[in-house]
């Protein structure tokens, strides 16, 4: 539980100012932490027993008495003090007009009558509001772990406790995790983090906007402290902040071993509980911005700097994740996250290794099929970061609903294979929502026919073949011999030497209507383009 301290206690009982002790800051002590008020007594012995953080109340009348009494004055009661470990002394402002040897609580005006049983109380009922909190924030925290919930989630869980906005930022001011109520762009720049961070414990800083933030250092890894983030709690302003400190203190337990498993789940195996979480949230799009974005890569161990692609298995009977964890032969250094009972998705920013990963995919279909026939697996086009990694995880879920409704075929079916899916590769970024411009379409256009028709238009090229012009006329004159052997001119043996050559320089099964369809469609495309 977060410890009272002086500084609520001065937002709670209006009319009291806090006095460093003589030497120090302005502000030093004001953090004290607060066990319970005591009084001092008129009569020998005058302080009573004293453990550590009490709040020793002078009443002017007593000190008086005490006085008159002669068993001690002001300045032989600041000595005795001095050598405690009290929070404060609680005077009026007679009692001394400059700084002494401990820190003071003055009252701004008429001592407040019964001030020990008034502060005790206050005490007792924040005690008591901080405990029903902390329960609060045990439990949320609690089923939000247990039930698999990411780094946002688990702010907007602590959020909807304590009502205070919250963020998660690295060492370099990068935002790896926010509240649904907090800001865009990190409130601190990296330096003033980074100066705080080296300060240690919970601080309380000032962004630019004047707004007030509690940090909470983090160490997620078990490492040489490169992993050193930051937990930042909303302040409102003029009010205690024992709630934020609670809160702080209890979600950066949390985050640290959500954070650690993540980390240590990349090298060891099948350990993909940890990480999952925080893959799905990049996938979906709970993170705002690129910077985030590449933030959240680095944590889960991808490469923000290189092209994303995402591998999604998918089935119409629920309980796939399990399978294809159980049909995945190895997970290390893989980013991969269930999107509920019926997607699967597998991240990649290795394009050297494209070949191992559809090799792996490929297995693993075959081991899911064994009990599920209509488990699929599709993977998207490569996008520029991991910071478009919800436009390819759109994309690969178009590809999935075509291989169910389209009959596309094939143990893979990758995007980035126009000459299988035809049209539908050609308007896949329409499908899938992405965010087109004309030029991009016709660069589209133009590697659909590259991919599909390049390889005849460059052996006509080294051979003078005639290769496209006997497909465009074969296709014209629906794929029937003598009447397109009439229209070129050519022997009918010559035209079917033609076309087997077609067949074995692309590799196309031309008796397939699908690549019938996909060729007509790349000879249009072309000739388009060659019109502009």
């Amino acid at each position: 539980m977060a410890d009272i301290t002086i500084d609520d206690i001065l937002h709670w009982q209006r009319g009291l100012t806090y006095r460093a002790p003589l030497g120090r800051a302005t502000g030093d002590g004001i953090d004290s932490s607060v066990s319970w008020a005591v009084t001092i007594r008129a009569a020998a012995p005058i302080l009573p027993p004293l453990r550590g953080g009490e709040i020793v109340v002078a009443p002017p009348r007593l000190l008086e008495q005490v006085r008159e009494s002669e068993m001690v004055d002001s300045a032989t009661l600041v000595r005795a003090l001095a050598g405690q470990p009290i929070a404060a002394l609680m005077v009026d402002p007679t009692f001394s007009e400059v700084a002494v040897d401990v820190p003071l609580l003055v009252s701004s005006s008429a001592f407040p009558q019964a001030a020990e049983a008034t502060l005790n109380r206050l005490i007792i009922e924040r005690r008591a509001e901080l405990y029903r909190i902390g329960s609060d924030l045990s439990r949320a925290l609690s089923t939000a772990t247990v039930s698999g919930a990411g780094l946002d989630q688990l702010l907007d869980t602590v959020r909807d406790v304590i009502s205070r906005p919250l963020m998660l930022i690295e060492a370099n001011g990068a935002i790896s995790a926010r509240s649904d109520d907090a800001p865009d762009e990190a409130p601190l720049a990296s330096d003033d983090l980074a100066a705080a961070l080296r300060v240690g414990g919970q601080r309380r800083v000032l962004d630019a906007a004047g707004r007030s933030w509690l940090i909470q250092p983090l160490r997620p890894s078990r490492d040489d402290g490169r992993r050193e983030m930051a937990l930042l709690v909303g302040l409102a302003p003029d009010t205690s902040t024992e709630p934020e400190r609670l809160a702080a203190t209890q979600s950066a337990a949390t985050l640290e071993l959500v954070l650690t498993r993540a980390i240590e789940a990349g090298g060891k195996g099948r350990e993909w509980s940890g990480r999952e979480p925080l893959v799905a949230e990049l996938l979906t799009g709970r993170l705002t911005n690129r910077v985030a974005a590449e933030s959240r890569a680095r944590l889960i161990g991808l490469d923000p700097a290189e092209p994303l692609r995402v591998a999604l298995f998918s089935s119409p009977s629920s309980g796939l994740p399990h399978r294809v964890r159980s049909a995945l032969s190895d997970q290390r250094g893989r980013a991969t996250a269930a999107l509920g009972e019926h997607e699967f998705a597998v991240l990649s920013t290795n394009e050297a290794r494209l070949g191992v990963l559809l090799s792996d995919l490929t297995v693993a279909i075959h081991r899911v099929q064994r009990g599920d026939a209509d488990a699929r697996v599709v993977i998207s086009e490569p996008v520029v970061s991991v910071g478009q990694a919800e436009t390819a995880l759109a994309q690969a879920r178009v590809l999935s609903r075509l291989t169910r409704d389209a009959g596309l075929a094939g143990e893979v079916v990758r995007a980035d294979e126009p000459e299988r899916l035809g049209l539908f590769g050609l308007l896949l970024p329409i499908a899938a929502g992405t965010e087109t411009t004309a030029a991009d379409l016709r660069v589209r256009l133009e590697r659909f026919a590259d991919a599909v028709i390049g390889p005849l238009e460059q052996q006509d090229d080294r051979r003078h073949s005639h290769l496209v012009e006997t497909v465009d006329a074969w296709l014209a004159h629906a794929a029937m011999l003598a009447p397109t052997a009439d229209a070129l001119g050519i022997h009918r043996n010559t035209l079917a030497y033609r076309l087997q050559r077609v067949a074995d320089v692309t590799g196309y099964d031309l008796d397939d209507a699908q690549i019938r369809y996909t060729l007509r469609l790349a000879l249009d495309v072309r000739r388009l383009l060659a019109t502009e």
